[in-house]
């Protein structure tokens, strides 16, 4: 059975701070592919969504410049993430910020866990 990359245990940054709406899980998958372009029934089988679903969310985030079609192959189009438009470029910046953050808070938990544990021994010890 194939592994589904997003799940709720390999839920991103984005997704653990906003929520797991279907327009959030669009967008942190093309975030995730942002060089690749993919047809509707390719994104409907990596996030699990329904037709319906994906047939009202994405043209949401083509009005707004999120996504972009780049091409068509028959009657299917091809969606891209587009990486020059400015929300895209706040959410890769939110993205980053949060993982600095994240990486500074488990770096002070790391530094703080020896020091608690010398002050437990030397309650221990008196």
């Amino acid at each position: 059975m194939k592994e589904d990359l997003y799940s709720k245990e390999h839920e991103s940054i984005l997704l653990k701070l906003f929520g797991r709406t279907a327009t959030l899980r669009l967008i942190d998958f093309f975030l995730d592919n942002p060089q690749n372009d993919y047809t509707r029934i390719e994104i409907m089988e990596a996030l699990g969504m329904t037709k319906p679903t994906i047939g009202k969310k994405l043209p949401d985030l083509e009005r707004f410049g999120i996504l972009k079609m780049t091409r068509k192959i028959g009657k299917a189009k091809l969606y891209q993430l587009d990486p020059e438009n400015s929300i895209v470029r706040n959410l890769r910046k939110i993205e980053h910020d949060v993982s600095t953050l994240m990486a500074e808070m488990e770096s002070e938990d790391a530094t703080v866990s020896p020091i608690l544990e010398k002050e437990e021994m030397s309650i221990i010890r008196s």
